[in-house]
């Protein structure tokens, strides 16, 4: 799992990554509630889940946990790749949160 800080409110991140996942080819919707702003998804044995939650006025986290199963690649890695395309689709740069 990690965790980063967004500099926008949490709907718009959470906006932002079911903007992205409906873009992909072949990506399953698993588990959706938009009231907790939570997605969970599958792609080729790949696993990801996020869920954004307000911190502040115009700011929130996004948690992101994800099993990169046998793809050779690791959970980190693979988080961190979905915390970038969501930061790059905002326009916005990312802290990543170290708990």
């Amino acid at each position: 799992m990690i965790a980063a800080r967004v500099p926008t409110d949490a709907a718009t991140v959470f906006d932002s990554f079911v903007r992205i996942i409906e873009k992909g080819p072949d990506i399953e919707v698993i588990n959706r509630k938009n009231d907790a702003m939570l997605v969970e998804i599958v792609k080729d044995g790949l696993r990801i889940t996020a869920q954004a939650t307000q911190l502040g006025a115009g700011e929130s986290l996004l948690y992101i946990w994800a099993d990169a199963g046998d793809s050779g690649r690791t959970g980190s890695e693979l988080a961190t790749g979905a915390v970038e395309s969501i930061c790059e689709e905002l326009g916005v740069p990312c802290e990543r949160v170290d708990y």
